[in-house]
C-alpha cells in the first residue's frame, strides 16, 4: 500500500538546514482550503478519496505549520470529532492508541502507566507543554520530521499502524514504512504490542545529544533472561533506524557486562547520516554505540 506523511512534499527547512517545527506565527501564506469534518473513520476515508490532495488532521500542529510555509492542501479532513478517536484501550495483546490521542493523554493515561509504565514516563519528557496538550501522537509519527521523537520510541516497541484505505483496514509495522510518499494515509490507530504475561518490557531512552541523534532501547525480559532487545537510532536519518541487539538468551548481568560489544554489533552497519547537523558525521557514528551501551546497562538494573 502506498504510504505518505501529511503531505507528499518534504518538511520545510530553514536557511540553516534544520527542520522548521511548530509555533510559526504568520498565516499570510495559507491559501484557501476546504475544511471537512468526518463523523467516522469510514466517512473520513470517503472524503479523502472524493477530494484528491486532501489530508487528514487530528491535532493539526504539523498540518497548519506547513500551511504557514506555503504548502496548503485543497482540503483538510478533521478527525477530532470522531467519537472515541482519542481513546487508549487494551485489545488482546496490544495497547491501542487512537488517531486523535494527544501526547499528554498518552503520558498520563492510567492504562498506559499500568501496562507500559516506561512508555508513559518517557513520553512525558518529550516536547513542550503546548505540543503535548495539542499535538496528536499519530500526527507526530506521520509528520516525517526526523527531529520528532515519537517514531523512534514507538518503533522500539514494535508499534504497528492501523490504516484505512478504500474501505479496507490493514495493519503495517511502523518500522516498515516506505521511504517514498505517494498519497496521504488515513491512520486510525497505533497498536503497541505488550510483553508476554510472564515477562516485562522495558523502554529506556537517551535524548541528551538531540538534535544530533537519540537512541531508544526496548527490552523483553522473563526470569532475569533477555528474550528480545531492539535498538532504534533517531534524528540522524529521514526515518528511525531499527536494529536488533544480539542479547537474546543472556542474563541481565551478562548483557550489562557485554554492553559495549553488543552495542557495537547492533550499530555496526548504520547507513550514512542524512539529516543536517553542524558537527562531523564521524562523531555521530562513533557516539551512537556508546549511548546504546549506556542504555543496555540502565535497562539491566
Amino acid at each position: 500500500m502506498p504510504q505518505a506523511s501529511l503531505f507528499s512534499a518534504p518538511p520545510p527547512v530553514s536557511p540553516e538546514g534544520a527542520p522548521r517545527l511548530v509555533a510559526h506565527r504568520t498565516r499570510h501564506r495559507i491559501a484557501p482550503f476546504r475544511f471537512l469534518r468526518a463523523e467516522s473513520f469510514e466517512a473520513a476515508d470517503i472524503l479523502l478519496r472524493a477530494n484528491p490532495g486532501a489530508v487528514p488532521m487530528a491535532g493539526g500542529l504539523d498540518v497548519v505549520n506547513r500551511m504557514k510555509e506555503g504548502v496548503t492542501p485543497p482540503a483538510v479532513v478533521w478527525l477530532g470529532a470522531i467519537p472515541g478517536a482519542d481513546a487508549i484501550t487494551h485489545e488482546g495483546d496490544d495497547l491501542v492508541i487512537g488517531a486523535a490521542c494527544r501526547h499528554d493523554q498518552l503520558a498520563t493515561s492510567p492504562l498506559v502507566q499500568a501496562l507500559l509504565p516506561d512508555l508513559a514516563a518517557v513520553w512525558g519528557r518529550i516536547a513542550s507543554s503546548r505540543i503535548r496538550a495539542q499535538g496528536a501522537v499519530v500526527g507526530n509519527v506521520m509528520a516525517d520530521v526526523p527531529a520528532y521523537e515519537g517514531p523512534a520510541l514507538l518503533a522500539a516497541l514494535g508499534a504497528q499502524l492501523t490504516v484505512l484505505a478504500n474501505g479496507r483496514s490493514e495493519t503495517l509495522a511502523l518500522a516498515d514504512r516506505q521511504e517514498e510518499a505517494t498519497a496521504p494515509v488515513l491512520v486510525t490507530a497505533l497498536r503497541v504490542p505488550l510483553a508476554a504475561p510472564s515477562g516485562v518490557r522495558r523502554l529506556v531512552y537517551d535524548r541528551s545529544l538531540r538534535p544530533a541523534l537519540a537512541v531508544a532501547l526496548s527490552l523483553d525480559v522473563a526470569d532475569g533472561q533477555v528474550l528480545a532487545a531492539r535498538a532504534v537510532l533517531g534524528a540522524g536519518h529521514a526515518r528511525p533506524v531499527v536494529r536488533a541487539v544480539p542479547a537474546t538468551g543472556r542474563t541481565l548481568g551478562e548483557m550489562a557486562a557485554q554492553a559495549p560489544d553488543l552495542a557495537a554489533q547492533a550499530f555496526a552497519d548504520l547507513p550514512d547520516f542524512t539529516t543536517p547537523w553542524a558537527g562531523r558525521t564521524a562523531y555521530r557514528r562513533r557516539v551512537a554505540p556508546q549511548l546504546l551501551s549506556r542504555l543496555l546497562k540502565e535497562a539491566a538494573r
